[in-house]
């Protein structure tokens, strides 16, 4: 049910222009690294996104645009370690809360380098 009530709040929220701030965690796939198949920003200079390796690729239903590519932050959590990676762009994976992180992203949280899948626990910040 809390599901559904998510799917349904979106739209009102993206109306009201608060979908990217809004307190809601998705449950959801990371995937480690980007693929082919993710639509990444190129960060300008000086923005959040061009001087971190943390990174975070999420499906677009859940911002309004591209327009917050590289400022946005997105909280990832998993079992107990959380990483703060900036939204670098949208990924529409096979599962409708999925998400992609780069590498140093996903090491934060993985348990083991041979980790390539985590179920997390993601949000705007």
């Amino acid at each position: 049910m809390l599901f559904s009530f998510k799917l349904l709040a979106l739209p009102l929220l993206a109306t009201l222009g608060v979908n990217a701030a809004t307190p809601l965690e998705f449950d959801g796939t990371a995937t480690r690294g980007f693929t082919p198949a993710a639509k990444l920003c190129t960060c300008p200079a000086g923005s959040p996104g061009a001087s971190s390796a943390l990174l975070a690729a999420v499906p677009s239903q859940f911002t309004n645009s591209l327009d917050r590519c590289c400022t946005t932050m997105v909280h990832v959590r998993y079992n107990d370690k959380i990483v703060t990676a900036v939204f670098a762009g949208f990924y529409e994976g096979p599962g409708i809360e999925d998400i992609e992180l780069s590498d140093a992203a996903f090491d934060v949280l993985a348990d083991d380098a041979g980790q390539t899948e985590l179920d997390v626990l993601w949000g705007f910040n």
